[in-house]
């Protein structure tokens, strides 16, 4: 019986030791035995009264394979002035974003392709916890087209109005592109 428990205790101090040498490389490697989902935070936009928001990165998934949907997705979360990220803002999740924008105090708008869709969404925040849709866009250009139109004043176009426009500009036909001015 003396034996196989000095068998045992044998094998538990090398596993041991094993486990101590594993941790201590992986430290010195940078990295950790058991990874966290890694996150990248972007810059803030100021929000309602002491509150602000941020597009917060979140890689995540079995192993990091990339044909998982849920690799990479972006979350809008709230900021706080102790905490970092209180919470998120809401559980919707983003495969692309653009960039917040913030037109005057109070009113946010973002633009983005949720998980799972194909079209582009600008939605305005005014209200906490609320976001009203814009509209929804075919693609990236279309939205970023609308996002600086929001951005320099002018309304939003219609989806209609915006894939029509587009499609002129994107046939490069002299009878319906808009005339340039020669100088």
């Amino acid at each position: 019986m003396g034996q196989v428990a000095l068998g045992f205790r044998s094998l538990f101090v090398k596993l041991t030791i094993f486990v101590i040498m594993a941790a201590l490389l992986a430290w010195a490697l940078g990295g950790t035995l058991w990874p966290k989902p890694r996150v990248v935070d972007f810059a803030e936009v100021h929000y309602i009264g002491e509150s602000s928001l941020a597009w917060r990165l979140e890689v995540s998934g079995e192993n990091f394979k990339p044909q998982t949907p849920e690799v990479m997705v972006y979350r809008l979360m709230l900021l706080g002035d102790t905490e970092p990220f209180l919470a998120p803002y809401d559980e919707t999740r983003w495969s692309q974003i653009l960039p917040l924008l913030s037109l005057e105090p109070g009113i946010v708008i973002r633009a983005g392709q949720r998980v799972g869709e194909s079209d582009w969404r600008l939605e305005r925040a005014g209200d906490p916890d609320t976001f009203e849709l814009i509209g929804r866009y075919p693609d990236r250009f279309t939205a970023m087209i609308q996002l600086e139109r929001l951005r320099n004043g002018f309304p939003a176009e219609s989806p209609a109005d915006a894939a029509r426009r587009r499609d002129r500009a994107l046939a490069n036909d002299p009878a319906t592109a808009p005339a340039q001015d020669d100088d």
